[in-house]
């Protein structure tokens, strides 16, 4: 009975140890699989394998994701790389994304980029970001997306300033949309001082968009 006892044990401890190399190899395989789909003629199959990669945490995959965001078509699918190798990140993806920001032709692309270096809070990026919030040529919602991203380097003074000057400008469309980003911050001092700034503006939108900020719980 003791032997046949000691029997299972030593299964089950075999068992438990072979578990983790199973489990590697079966996570190796999927990478591999989609590695080979992020370029598959199909675009849904290279979004989901994008996906599916930032999920699994492949750092040896960020090199093909950001070769196929400097080569993909779709804008869809650019979408979901740039969302995918922010995830992953790393220094190789900042990079990565603040070349993007500069070069990718579509709107919404780069609006996703400024959304993912925000959240990435990458202190390189930060030039880059108030480039494109001050170009008056760019797309007014990117220089939004922008600016939210920015928001999140607040307590930098060049940074304050930036906000502090579109704040004061006659930028109404542009302002309303930095004003209303505040939201998230008014409980910082930077932020309070801004709002209070948009609080006296001459348009009524702006002012009463601080105020209600200011007054919310």
């Amino acid at each position: 009975m003791l032997v046949k006892r000691h029997s299972i044990i030593s299964i089950f401890m075999v068992a438990i140890l072979t578990i983790p190399g199973i489990c590697a190899d079966k996570t190796a395989k999927n990478v591999k699989k989609f590695e080979k789909r992020i370029s598959h003629k199909n675009p849904k199959i290279r979004a989901q394998s994008a996906e599916g990669l930032a999920k699994m945490q492949s750092k040896e995959s960020i090199e093909k994701l950001i070769r196929q965001l400097e080569t993909e078509k779709d804008e869809t699918v650019r979408v979901h790389l740039v969302d995918s190798i922010a995830q992953i990140g790393g220094k190789d993806a900042s990079e990565a994304l603040r070349k993007a920001l500069n070069s990718d032709p579509s709107v919404n692309v780069r609006s996703m980029v400024c959304l993912k270096l925000g959240i990435m809070k990458n202190e390189s990026a930060k030039d880059s970001l108030i480039e494109v919030f001050e170009n008056k040529k760019e797309d007014v919602n990117l220089r939004i997306s922008a600016s939210s991203a920015l928001l999140g380097f607040l307590g930098d003074a060049k940074v304050y300033k930036t906000i502090e000057k579109t704040i004061k400008s006659d930028e109404q469309i542009l302002k309303f949309g930095v004003v209303n980003s505040l939201r998230g911050y008014k409980r910082t001092q930077e932020g309070m001082r801004l709002l209070n700034i948009a609080l006296y503006d001459k348009d009524e939108t702006i002012s009463e968009l601080a105020g209600s900020i200011l007054t919310e719980k």
